[in-house]
């Protein structure tokens, strides 16, 4: 009789076992799902982490340059500035050089965003030029205004005549605040808002260049809002 129970229980047994067979694949496929998905999402906000970290750093390393100039800020500047020690500066970007170069690039695109691209643009015209004198007056009664323009201030630096790379990159910068001042004046004229020849208006560019220039190193000596106003009132007067 215990035989005749055990075969007539094996049946049942056996899809008992199979049932908890499929839901113990399902389950573990289930988990795996979940595993995977998990992973992704740990993945994009650690790539994320990454690039806010990385963009927090160089904006660090833009002001601490910003403050002192390449030749007067040290490692340990930089590494409290990047929130980076020692050993992870040097594996991003070689050297302190390597991170100036860096910061020069970056403060590039930043300033040229903000006061070069408007210039540059197809609707650029004598208002745009305003603006943009008019923008870099009143920034420079800021925080950010009083460090001045890294390019500019690096001008100034041995750095800019003994690195080739570091003279180029400060060159190319000035060279396209006359082509974007160039570029808002013939659309100026072509409005018929001025009325320049060609020799007139590339002397005029290059007076607007060099008082977007002047305007960031006043600005850096801390000369009073009002001069700096006078200064950009005094070049627009002469495009009249």
């Amino acid at each position: 009789m215990f035989a005749r129970s055990r075969r007539y229980l094996s049946p049942t047994l056996a899809s008992s076992r199979e049932r908890l067979a499929e839901v113990s694949q399902r389950t573990c496929q289930r988990l795996l799902e979940i595993a995977r998905t998990a992973l992704k999402v740990y993945d994009v906000h650690v790539a994320r982490r990454r690039e806010h970290d990385q963009e927090a750093a160089r904006a660090g390393a833009v002001e601490a340059f910003r403050r002192s100039g390449y030749a007067a800020t040290s490692l340990a500047e930089l590494e409290e500035a990047t929130g980076l020690d020692r050993r992870q500066l040097y594996n991003a970007y070689e050297d302190k050089r390597g991170v100036f170069i860096k910061a020069l690039e970056d403060f590039s695109s930043m300033a040229a965003a903000r006061f070069l691209e408007p210039l540059e643009a197809s609707a650029a015209d004598l208002d745009v030029i305003k603006s943009t004198l008019h923008a870099m007056v009143e920034m420079a009664g800021s925080d950010s205004g009083r460090l001045g323009c890294l390019i500019c201030n690096t001008a100034r630096e041995p750095i800019a005549s003994s690195d080739a790379e570091v003279r180029d990159l400060v060159q190319h910068y000035f060279d396209r605040i006359e082509r974007a001042y160039a570029n808002a004046l013939k659309r100026a004229c072509s409005s018929k808002q001025l009325t320049l020849t060609s020799a007139r208006r590339r002397q005029a560019a290059r007076h607007l260049m060099a008082t977007h220039v002047a305007l960031c190193v006043l600005a850096r000596a801390g000369s009073p809002t009002e001069l700096l106003r006078d200064a950009a009132a005094a070049a627009l007067s002469t495009l009249q």
